[in-house]
């Protein structure tokens, strides 16, 4: 049994900062589009998520608040994934107006479990490289361009 103590601090944090509902990912896409881009990243081992596509797409991309969700396992790096939630928005598939850090933390989880802290610092890394962008840039900005011409 656990310290009497630990359970009373969990539930003052609970009563005092409750969590916020998940808000849903806004796709300016169809459909079709968005199952695409789920589906190459699997394929290009960016996502290894066990969770389904149309699981996916029903929990994070749907209008309706949720409690919780089952994060998306992202396989590759943190700049990696703002580096696409950035091309997404640049063509149009998501808002500009998107919190991509919100996002990001509400949404998806590295291969180990763990949800991404300080992504702006992130970002800053891969931006002050030799060339200014993550790994795999030229393909995921293919990839995206590839769902945006897709009909």
């Amino acid at each position: 049994m656990s310290n009497p103590l630990e359970k009373v601090a969990e539930l003052a944090l609970k009563l005092f900062k409750p969590e916020a509902p998940v808000q849903a990912i806004k796709w300016f896409g169809t459909n079709e589009q968005l199952v695409s881009l789920l589906e190459k990243l699997r394929d290009a081992d960016f996502l290894v998520t066990p969770i389904e596509i149309p699981v996916i797409i029903k929990e994070h991309f749907s209008d309706e608040l949720k409690e919780s969700v089952t994060l998306i396992k992202w396989a590759g790096t943190a700049g990696q994934l703002v580096y696409l939630f950035e091309q997404l928005q640049a063509n149009r598939l998501l808002s500009k107006d998107l919190a991509l850090q919100a996002a990001i933390k509400m949404h998806f989880e590295n291969k180990n479990g763990k949800v991404y802290a300080n992504l702006k610092q992130i970002k800053q890394d891969y931006l002050d490289s030799k060339t200014g962008l993550p790994k795999k840039a030229d393909e995921l900005k293919r990839l995206v361009s590839i769902v945006k011409h897709q009909k």
